[in-house]
């Protein structure tokens, strides 16, 4: 018999669980808590230290391993559009080039063979920098390349290299890209007639550099920043500076007179030709492009008069509200990637509303080729990041846009912005409106249910898509899938009771909806309680007119806005109470409608109210927005887009 010293071994077990060795207690056995190579290159160094033997350790492999910790020696240089590395890669005595390295861990290998047939580890955290980047390297020649504008790539290479020789015009590109995070002052033109506050100057600075460097880049502030301000004080500079060919600039139709307006205001010698509309001059295009400094355009023009537009190449390209062009493969997108010109600049608040592959499409536009084909991304980014949360592969992804992207939310100005308060309003269903919500959920589950027993999920999104929009409609007002009922709403009720306090009170109220026939019903109430309204959708013809009208008057006033027209480019602060009535599925259109009150110039508190009606679906999108609202939102993702993205358990979720 041994006798057993159990306070040691309980003592040497404590140890043992702090180098990935942790005990089975069912079974009274050692388990691994980590990878095999990196016990065996990481952890057993460790623990002989401490004085104890690892029996069989030289057959965890059928092949010799080499634990030697690697040393890279890299030199870079470079070519016209290149970087060109060349380098070792010591284990121990033994080296081995380091594209042979690079390639290997490109192929998934954790291990490299050495020419006494040896095998040595490369380590972890070489592959969680590198591994991601595969599809940007060049490995034809004898040695690797990468393009000039992956700097990161070169910077994570750098950070795991012992050594680094780099010729001076690669250490001169380095530094500049080192500086994105402390960008160098520029003075502000004369011209620009307004005072920038901090964060604005530090992005006109921003912009300024991405110039000066060569490079193109994606403003993503926050909305309600002023994100037009700071493009617009840029553009006056490059006038300044001396154009030689005009600046273009494209936006959704609902911010041409945004633009115009800015422009007058902020910097009005920046001769600018708004080119849109039926009686656009297309005959004395050139004409226009000779005698402005800026062009405004629209998305729909554009892909209308594209072959006039992609003749000419401009000194910059300025696309607003970028997520126009989220969709690679639509006509806008292709549209603005015929556009010829020297610089670009992409400016959106929400620069992914539904994926990744949205950004793809901004830097197709900005950068071809700058995060691989379309495919590719799709296959090394956007499937692990969404699909399998692969935070490696997010970090890659965040080191590769990060420089070329500036993002600044409202906490940058928190002490200047008065606070916003938004509030959840729950309404019961009346007893008939729950028959029929009832009746219509019960029809739409059985026949989704058998359509996608026959079609699959993909076969049934039609199916499904009609089924929810019925069931929101019924929540707004049954009026709205019935012309006949005439019962009440218990959601106008709510609606009409708070709004009508709200502007007793001498407040001017911001009312949106995704239904336009809604916005009608709530215009017909506000007709025969005799209360103040504007009006806007997507007819609206001078919108214009319509927001000078509400923003102008001191009295008590409702603004009705379909939330498509009037999401985004408007600004209304005399407005200091804002009501959501259907919840959106996508979040960040419900955040861009808050934003048209909840923005600079606002010097009220900001109230905003959601309206849902209780144990319906309205209630199971706001959860559904939580839950699905983690996409990368590190990176800066808002959101997935919830109804492209739904399975099964949603579904009976959704209608249950």
């Amino acid at each position: 018999d041994v006798n057993r010293d159990f306070e040691y071994e309980d003592e040497m077990i404590e140890k043992l669980n702090s180098y990935s060795i942790v005990t089975h207690e069912e079974k009274d056995e050692f388990v691994l808590d980590c990878d095999l190579i990196d016990f065996v290159t990481e952890e057993i160094p460790k623990i002989t230290e401490l004085g104890v033997e690892i029996l069989g350790e030289d057959k965890l492999f059928n092949f010799k391993v080499v634990k030697s910790k690697p040393k890279m020696d890299m030199k870079v240089s470079s070519s016209a559009d290149w970087f060109e590395l060349k380098g070792n890669v010591s284990f121990g005595k033994e080296k081995v080039h380091m594209k042979k390295v690079l390639e290997a861990i490109f192929k998934n290998k954790r291990f490299v063979e050495l020419s006494d047939g040896k095998r040595a580890v490369i380590p972890k955290n070489w592959v969680k920098e590198v591994t991601s980047y595969s599809g940007f390297f060049n490995m034809d020649g004898e040695d690797s390349k990468i393009s000039k504008h992956h700097l990161s790539i070169l910077d994570s290479l750098m950070e795991i290299s012992d050594k680094v020789d780099m010729d001076s015009s690669v250490k001169k590109v380095i530094e500049s890209f080192k500086k994105f995070d402390a960008v160098s002052s520029s003075p502000l033109s004369k011209n620009v007639k307004a005072d920038l506050r901090k964060y604005q100057k530090s992005g006109y600075d921003w912009l300024c550099f991405l110039k000066k460097t060569g490079f193109n880049g994606i403003l993503a502030d926050d909305m309600g920043l002023g994100k037009t301000l700071q493009t617009l004080s840029f553009l006056q500079k490059l006038k300044d500076d001396g154009l030689k060919n005009p600046l273009l600039v494209v936006v959704p139709t609902s911010l041409v007179f945004n633009w115009k307006n800015e422009i007058e205001k902020f910097t009005p010698s920046l001769k600018a030709h708004v080119y849109h509309g039926i009686k656009r001059n297309k005959k004395n295009f050139d004409k226009i492009l000779k005698n402005n400094d800026l062009i405004i355009t629209t998305y729909g023009v554009l892909r209308n008069d594209l072959e006039m537009f992609s003749e000419t190449e401009f000194d910059y390209i300025v696309l607003d509200e970028a997520h126009m062009i989220k969709n690679p493969m639509s006509v806008s997108a292709k549209s603005v990637f015929a556009l010829k010109a020297k610089n670009k600049l992409v400016i959106s608040g929400t620069p992914v509303q539904n994926n990744l592959t949205e950004l793809w499409s901004l830097f197709n536009f900005l950068n071809p080729g700058y995060l691989g084909g379309y495919s590719f991304f799709k296959e090394n980014f956007v499937m692990p990041i969404e699909n399998l949360k692969d935070t490696n592969v997010n970090n890659s992804l965040k080191k590769l846009i990060g420089p070329f992207l500036l993002r600044r939310t409202k906490k940058v100005i928190s002490n200047e912005l008065p606070e916003k308060t938004e509030m959840v309003l729950r309404e019961p269903f009346s007893a008939d409106e729950r028959v029929i919500y009832d009746n219509w959920k019960e029809y739409y589950k059985k026949e989704i249910k058998e359509s996608v027993g026959k079609k699959g999920m993909g076969g049934s999104k039609m199916k499904i898509l009609e089924g929810l929009m019925k069931l929101r409609q019924i929540c707004l007002h049954p009026k709205l899938i019935d012309e006949k009922y005439n019962g009440t709403s218990s959601k106008m009720n709510l609606l009409m009771m708070e709004v009508e306090k709200v502007m007793s009170e001498g407040h001017k109220v911001l009312i949106f909806s995704s239904f336009v026939k809604m916005l009608s019903l709530v215009k017909e109430e506000f007709e025969k309680r005799g209360l103040r309204y504007s009006y806007l959708d997507g007819q609206t013809k001078d919108r214009q007119r319509v927001v000078e009208k509400f923003q102008s008057t001191d009295d008590a006033e409702a603004f009705l806005i379909s939330i498509k027209a009037g999401g985004v480019g408007l600004n209304l602060t005399s407005a200091d109470y804002v009501f959501i009535i259907d919840p959106w599925w996508n979040p960040a259109v419900e955040s861009q409608a808050m934003d048209r009150a909840h923005r600079i110039g606002q010097e009220k508190k900001v109230f905003v109210y959601k309206t849902i009606m209780e144990d319906t679906i309205e209630d199971k999108i706001v959860k559904l927005q939580e839950s699905k609202k983690k996409l990368v939102e590190d990176l800066i993702v808002e959101e997935e887009s919830l109804v492209k993205n739904i399975d099964m358990s949603d579904l009976d979720e959704l209608f249950g």
